[in-house]
């Protein structure tokens, strides 16, 4: 099977940098059976991957470490990857959206970024802090940075290793 990598090529701006690297929307919601059902078969989104308490490690919220549980789904519209997550437990940016819009809503614009301490201090520097963080299987980092001021979602930086990426591979192919 091949592996599926985002291309873009790095520039001087921060923006662009970003916007090469763009990948995927998410949502946070109350149920995530509903919304995967609604992604599905009302807006014909290919098949999600559903992890139920998914494990995410390493987890901080606005600047404490923080024990969160949630369930994730992953599936893709054409290219574009689609995120969806029920929280469970735990303060988050997740619970902070779902008490403010109880519908649930979007939350963060995804972005693979190739080196991900790069990204992230650039994205500091552009004044923007990290309000969240996890890893996910061996070594996929990903962080939430708080610029709801200016897209009207957190935006989300990730670097994932050959398993991520051989998963999200599989679920965009439908294959897994």
């Amino acid at each position: 099977m091949s592996t599926f990598t985002p291309q873009f090529e790095a520039s001087g701006s921060l923006a662009a940098y970003l916007a090469n690297g763009f990948y995927q929307v998410a949502y946070v919601v109350p149920d995530v059976d509903a919304a995967v059902e609604l992604y599905t078969k009302t807006l014909g989104a290919g098949t999600f991957m559903v992890l139920r308490e998914a494990p995410v490690q390493n987890q901080t919220y606005r600047g404490e470490s923080s024990e969160v549980t949630q369930n994730i789904a992953f599936g893709y519209a054409g290219n574009l990857a689609i995120e969806i997550i029920q929280p469970l437990s735990g303060p988050s940016t997740y619970t902070e959206l779902l008490d403010e819009r109880p519908q649930g809503g979007l939350h963060h614009v995804g972005v693979w970024v190739e080196d991900f301490d790069e990204a992230k201090t650039a994205i500091e520097a552009a004044g923007y802090p990290m309000v969240q963080y996890g890893e996910f299987a061996e070594s996929t980092h990903f962080a939430y940075f708080d610029t709801t001021s200016v897209l009207g979602s957190y935006l989300e930086i990730f670097n994932w290793d050959e398993p991520t990426q051989q998963m999200f591979q599989a679920i965009r192919e439908g294959t897994f």
